[in-house]
């Protein structure tokens, strides 16, 4: 079985069995996807793609071993990576990607080809995320706050906020992804608390009218998000000029034309 070394931008928490210690890995080796992968893994994309994409990942990655509940533990930003990696293993860097021109004067709409090799990948080489328990932490400061303490987006806080976000409101979504991803707001009782917080305490920072808090909060969780980048430049093969996309790998990878197509 041909395999390849992926590094990964953030690392995720592993333990080979409950009698050992959890340790983080940050480096990976995966085989090559196969027809059967595509067929079963796509089936159960159709239905729930977050579990459809620990599927793969338990299934790809050979090194270590992993349980589907295992992959859960990987942060988004790395499950997109191995999700590339594979891809680009098995099929090779160039991709057929849906995109829209920003242009409202063009209007196109359809398929563009794109090197994934190109996508500038960004690491965690400075230790920004520590390992607490089963999971991957990392600390910001806030002005007026101090501490306040995030774990990476996993299968776990997506799954939490998947019926919002299907439901169309993305911004609610967003905020209820922080919110499910927070762990410590500030030092002493009277400014936070540890635990589990709703999307109600992040809505109540600006009842006053005052974004400052939430505007540090989104500008800071933005620079901890190592991995992917989450948009694309292009140039429109209608008008000629440069428009953008957002990347999204898992939808990506569990398009239509990419499960259907041989390997």
């Amino acid at each position: 079985m041909t395999t390849t070394v992926v590094q990964l931008a953030v690392g995720f928490p592993y333990r080979e069995d409950p009698a050992h210690e959890y340790r983080v890995v940050k480096e990976i080796s995966v085989r090559k996807f196969s027809m059967r992968d595509k067929i079963e893994v796509y089936g159960l994309a159709k239905k729930d793609p977050l579990t459809a994409s620990c599927e793969f990942m338990s299934r790809v990655v050979v090194e270590p071993k992993l349980t589907r509940k295992q992959a859960e533990k990987i942060s988004t930003s790395d499950r997109d990576i191995i999700m590339a990696q594979s891809y680009m293993f098995t099929r090779g860097p160039t991709a057929r990607w849906a995109a829209n021109c920003n242009n409202r004067m063009c209007g196109f709409a359809g398929e563009i080809t794109v090197d994934l090799s190109e996508f500038e990948i960004t690491y965690d080489t400075d230790g920004f995320y520590h390992l607490v328990g089963d999971e991957m932490h990392y600390t910001i400061q806030i002005d007026g706050v101090g501490d306040v303490v995030l774990k990476a987006i996993t299968f776990v806080e997506q799954k939490k906020v998947s019926k919002i976000v299907k439901s169309g409101n993305e911004l609610a979504g967003v905020y209820s992804l922080y919110a499910a991803c927070l762990v410590k707001w500030g030092e002493d009782e009277g400014s936070g608390s540890k635990g589990t917080f709703t999307v109600d305490f992040l809505y109540d920072l600006t009842e006053d009218g005052d974004h400052t808090l939430i505007d540090q909060l989104e500008a800071k969780v933005d620079k901890a998000d190592f991995g992917f980048p989450r948009s694309h430049i292009f140039e429109c093969t209608s008008c000629g000029r440069e428009s953008q996309f957002m990347i999204d790998m898992m939808s990506f990878f569990f398009q239509n034309p990419l499960m259907e197509e041989g390997a």
